[in-house]
C-alpha cells in the first residue's frame, strides 16, 4: 500500500496514485490533504472514491518552488503521508488555472528578471494588477436628533482588483476563452516578486478583450477582468472531449477489450488510453472515481 506522488514539471502540477490494496479491510473513499510539513496543518483538497481500493488524482494548486507533503485518509481511518515533494520553476512560475478543468490551465510569461529577457514571441504574458481594494463590511444608520449615525461593522473583506494579461496569437485567444467560459473561480499563481499570495479569484463582471492596434487583423489582444478573492471551489472534476467514459466505451466496448489492450487503469485515469500516449489530457480520477469520468 502506498501514496505515490509524481511531479508533472511542464504543467507544474502533482499526480497522485492512492493504493490501499494491501491495507487491511476494504476502503471505498479517501480524503486528500496537503500540508507544508509531515505533521500539518493539513488542507483538505478533495475526497475521491476508490475502485478496487485505488484512485488517481492530481493537484494543480500546490505552491510552486515549495516543499509540500500529501496525506490521504480512507473512510476507515487508514492514512498515508508522503513528502517532501516540490515543483521547481526557478521562481518564474505563473499560471491561471481552474482546479476542476486542469486541461484548460494557462501558463503566463513574466518578466521579473532582466536575464533572460522577456521573449516577444510568448503567446501569453502577464501585464499586471490594477488598484487593490479591501471592501468594508459596515453599515451606517442615521439617528434622529443625533449628529452621529449608528454603525454596525464586521471584518473587512479580502482583495478586489483587476487582472490584465496579453495574448499574441489567435490560438491563445481560443485558450483564454476555454479557461474563462465555465465561469467559475480560477487559481492565480505568480512569482514571489509580485507579493501576491497564490489564491482563488472570481470574475465579478465582463472579461474584456481589446485590440491594441488600429489594424484589427493583428492577433494581439489585451485582456482584463475585475476579480475578487474567494474560497476554494468544490465540485466534480471535468474531463475533456476525449477523456470521458463515453469515449472509453466507444474504443473499448467491453471490459475484455480494455484488458486485452495491455493498457492500465492509470492510463484510463490520466486520459492517455483514449487521448493518445503521453497526451495526459484527462487528469481526472478516471476508473477509480468521479472527476474526469464523472456521471
Amino acid at each position: 500500500m502506498a501514496l505515490t506522488v509524481t511531479v508533472d514539471t511542464p504543467n507544474a502540477l502533482f499526480e497522485l496514485h492512492i493504493d490501499y490494496i494491501a491495507a487491511a479491510g476494504t476502503q471505498t473513499s479517501a480524503g486528500i490533504y496537503r500540508g507544508l510539513s509531515a505533521t500539518g496543518p493539513w488542507e483538505l483538497l478533495r475526497t475521491v472514491d476508490l475502485l478496487g481500493q485505488e484512485a488517481y488524482a492530481f493537484d494543480n494548486t500546490a505552491p510552486l518552488d515549495t516543499a509540500v507533503w500529501y496525506r490521504t485518509v480512507a473512510n476507515d481511518g487508514t492514512e498515508f503521508i508522503t513528502g517532501p515533494n516540490t515543483i521547481t520553476t526557478g521562481g518564474d512560475g505563473a499560471w491561471l488555472r481552474e482546479p476542476g478543468r486542469p486541461w484548460a490551465d494557462l501558463e503566463l510569461s513574466v518578466c521579473v528578471r532582466p536575464d533572460p529577457l522577456c521573449a516577444p514571441t510568448d503567446a501569453l504574458s502577464w501585464v499586471g494588477f490594477d488598484t487593490f481594494g479591501r471592501p468594508t463590511d459596515a453599515g451606517l444608520w442615521e439617528i434622529l436628533n443625533d449628529e452621529k449615525p449608528a454603525d454596525v461593522y464586521a471584518r473587512r473583506k479580502n482583495l478586489t482588483t483587476v487582472i490584465n494579461f496579453f495574448s499574441r496569437t489567435l490560438a491563445m485567444k481560443t485558450r483564454v476563452y476555454e479557461l474563462f467560459t465555465a465561469g467559475g473561480p480560477l487559481f492565480l499563481q505568480l512569482p514571489p516578486e509580485y507579493g501576491w499570495i497564490d489564491d482563488f479569484i472570481q470574475t465579478t463582471s465582463d472579461l474584456a478583450e481589446d485590440y491594441i492596434t488600429k489594424d484589427q487583423s493583428r492577433p494581439w489582444r489585451r485582456w482584463s477582468a475585475p476579480v475578487r478573492t474567494v474560497r476554494r471551489p468544490a465540485g466534480p472534476i471535468q474531463g475533456t472531449a476525449c477523456a470521458n467514459w463515453c469515449e472509453v466505451a466507444v474504443i473499448y466496448p467491453t471490459y475484455a477489450d480494455l484488458t486485452a489492450s495491455s493498457g492500465t487503469w492509470g492510463e484510463v485515469a490520466d486520459g492517455s488510453a483514449t487521448c493518445g500516449a503521453g497526451d495526459l489530457l484527462g487528469y481526472g480520477e478516471g476508473g477509480y472515481g468521479e472527476g474526469g469520468y464523472g456521471a
